[in-house]
């Protein structure tokens, strides 16, 4: 999303299948949630944008930092968020890619 809150229709179409969206996106989602999301220009001509009309800020935490917040607020200190992810056989990351 840029600074203006737009992204650009054509590109989260060629993207969808990287971030889990369904195929038809455009059609199902976004007239879904039309207090969220409206389309904006000429959809085919690259012309087109998905502009985010009003931000919820509970949409802004994954359900993993929820979780690292209420383990802090138990504990009584700040427990870092975790993420647990398989690589496939073969591939491998930087230790300071692991870290971050």
């Amino acid at each position: 999303m840029s600074r203006d809150k737009v992204i650009s229709a054509d590109k989260l179409v060629h993207m969808k299948r990287e971030f889990g969206f369904p195929d038809d996106i455009l059609c199902s989602l976004v007239p879904k949630y039309p207090e969220y999301f409206r389309l904006v220009g000429c959809p085919g001509e690259e012309k087109s944008f998905l502009e985010l009309v009003s931000w919820n800020e509970e949409f802004a935490k994954s359900v993993i930092e929820l979780r690292a917040e209420e383990e802090s607020e138990l504990m009584g200190i700040r427990v870092r968020p975790s993420f647990n992810w398989k690589l496939p056989p073969g591939f491998f990351i930087k230790k300071e890619m692991r870290e971050w």
